[in-house]
């Protein structure tokens, strides 16, 4: 890159840290709720949009087009799946988890159970659920700038730094992360939340500015047609699911044990006003996470078959366009882009995972009396712990998708137990407790451990044709694993008491299989409805795949089809939000 493109770089990041710590001032002399939680009073535009920049991490544009590039649209599908689970989510458990007004979504365990089995399936949400899962999605982000550096800055030399030689991508990737933290510890949520704004608008910016490239460099939609049928793979723009074991798991296992999604995007709803806030936010972070950027990266994708043929792998496509297409300061500002985009998702994931781990395990077993000030200071430390491991992670990969997959299959693996726990009243702590410690194991095993000779075997029998069904046999195999052993351990204890159990009722008025608790609480009203729900989630459904396959197909030139698409999911969407508003109209006790 020129020196151009490095003033702005050097501009991108500055927006980033004014923005961070201009929040400073207030969080720094607040108390931890502060520091968590913003005050609880943000609205669900600014709640959405920063649950969506949370989320888009340097690693979404290159695994993404790096997974179009090698298997076409059909390859999407491996995402757009996952609209099924969250539309639910953004309709139902938004609201549920605002209504527990707890500070962290590990102290869900507290209100729900009173076992001791509850008491340790706290802990060990704390453990995987949040730090796990946080050192996963920080070391994808960091694998992701090693990539992108690899490729932009192309500087072969080591650096030396206090004495150490460091590779140079390595040592920017670490220098960025080192001035996400700066802002991340002084600021807290009100810094990152502001840092998530500036990422957002200037990673979208960026992935359409690349589009527009790449697009004007193959010859528009006409000559990307044109292209792939040259080289025989008309197939790459056909909208056709993937076939075989994977449509099984995909479209029906995994929505349904990914239902009740990840501790990191539940944190988002307990920042918002209220639950009508909360329910919008889910719906705006489900527009901004599937449709507005995500199209930009898949027509990448499908460029770089034919302007960048030759790479060492499918998720250099992306840097490989941005190196031979972007003009001079282009380029700086697209690298200016990942590395925001890197800085603020990273100091999204180290402020809730240290904040989780202090509040809910050091503040509880370690230093129960202590000022406020110190626990803000507690959970600065866990962040830098957490940055480190999730470094030396990053430094033993070498694939991204690889890293996402590990973590969507570890939390789906015990996704139905997080789900039902809502809405029957007989999953108790030591089910609960029983699914979360087997799926680490049992999907380690399939995944990297001896059961891969399994998964591979039965994928040959079942007719595979890609990655994708690997995947789905290892992910179905945990899945039927952790599942028959949360079931097992339920039966075998008792439920959790009866008092527990109306308290938690009382609370959040969850519809589903209460009936014996609902007997005993009669003053608890149900305001919520299945059938409702339901009626919004074909509402939410149409809604979604107009959005999704209307600006799609408006990219690849059929605009009639397009412009339908999008009028149905517009008139959807429409009546979806006049319900909500209309039911949120009406008092609720």
């Amino acid at each position: 890159m020129t020196i151009v493109d490095l003033g702005v770089v050097v501009l991108g990041v500055a927006v980033l840290l004014f923005a961070g710590f201009g929040a400073s001032r207030w969080s720094s002399r607040r108390t931890t709720d502060d520091f968590i939680l913003g005050g609880r009073r943000l609205p669900w535009w600014l709640g959405g949009a920063a649950a969506a920049a949370g989320s888009s991490n340097a690693d979404s544009p290159l695994h993404q087009s790096g997974k179009i590039n090698r298997e076409g649209l059909t390859g999407g599908w491996f995402y757009w799946c996952q609209l099924f689970a969250a539309i639910w989510h953004a309709l139902v458990f938004s609201r549920l988890w605002r209504r527990t007004g707890v500070k962290t979504v590990v102290e869900f365990y507290d209100l729900r159970y009173a076992s001791r089995g509850g008491r340790f399936a706290r802990q060990w949400s704390m453990a995987i659920g949040t730090l796990l899962a946080g050192i996963l999605h920080l070391a994808v982000g960091l694998l992701a700038m090693i990539k992108i550096s690899q490729v932009l800055l192309g500087v072969t030399e080591p650096l030396v730094i206090g004495g150490f030689a460091l590779a140079p991508e390595l040592a920017i990737a670490l220098g960025g992360l080192a001035l996400a933290l700066g802002y991340s510890v002084v600021s807290g949520l009100l810094g990152v939340i502001a840092g998530d704004l500036v990422e957002f608008l200037l990673l979208i910016a960026c992935s359409y500015a690349l589009m527009f490239f790449a697009y004007r460099a193959v010859g528009y939609s006409s000559g990307l047609r044109e292209g792939l049928a040259a080289i025989s793979r008309d197939e790459w723009l056909s909208f056709a699911p993937v076939g075989g074991i994977a449509f099984v798991v995909l479209f029906l296992v995994q929505p349904f044990a990914t239902l009740s999604q990840s501790n990191s995007v539940n944190q988002n709803f307990l920042i918002v006003k209220d639950e009508r806030h909360a329910v919008f936010t889910g719906i705006w972070r489900l527009m901004n996470h599937f449709f507005v950027r995500s199209w930009p990266w898949y027509i990448c994708g499908l460029a770089s078959v034919l302007l960048v043929p030759q790479l060492l792998t499918s998720e250099d496509a992306y840097p490989a366009l941005i190196q031979r297409l972007m003009p001079e300061g282009w380029r700086g500002l697209m690298f200016a882009g990942f590395l925001v985009a890197f800085m603020s998702s990273s100091c999204r994931t180290v402020h809730a995972s240290g904040s989780v781990f202090v509040n809910d395990f050091y503040r509880v077993y370690v230093v129960r009396r202590a000022s406020e000030r110190h626990y803000v200071w507690a959970i600065r430390v866990a962040m830098l712990a957490i940055t480190a491991v999730a470094t030396s992670v990053a430094l033993a990969s070498d694939e991204i998708l690889r890293l996402v997959q590990l973590a969507m299959s570890i939390a789906a693996a015990s996704g139905v137990v997080m789900l039902m726990r809502w809405f029957w009243w007989r999953v108790n702590g030591w089910a609960d407790l029983a699914a979360q410690v087997t799926a680490l194991p049992v999907t380690l095993h399939f995944t990297y451990g001896p059961g891969t000779e399994t998964v591979a075997q039965l994928a040959r029998q079942l007719g595979s044709g890609s990655g994708d069904d690997t995947y789905s046999v290892a992910f179905l195999l945990s899945f039927i694993v952790t599942n028959l052993v949360w079931i097992a351990v339920m039966y075998a204890t008792r439920p959790e008491p009866a008092s527990k159990l109306c308290f938690f009722f009382r609370h959040v008025r969850p519809y589903g299989f209460w009936q014996p608790i609902a007997k005993a609480c009669p003053e608890a009203k149900v305001t919520d409805r299945f059938t409702l729900d339901l009626y919004r989630y074909g509402c939410g459904l149409v809604f979604s795949i107009g959005m999704l396959f209307g600006i799609g197909l408006l990219l690849l030139g059929r605009p009639a089809f397009a412009l339908t698409l999008i009028l149905a999911a517009s008139v959807a969407g429409v009546v979806l939000v006049r319900s909500i508003n209309r039911d949120y109209a009406q008092p609720r006790e």
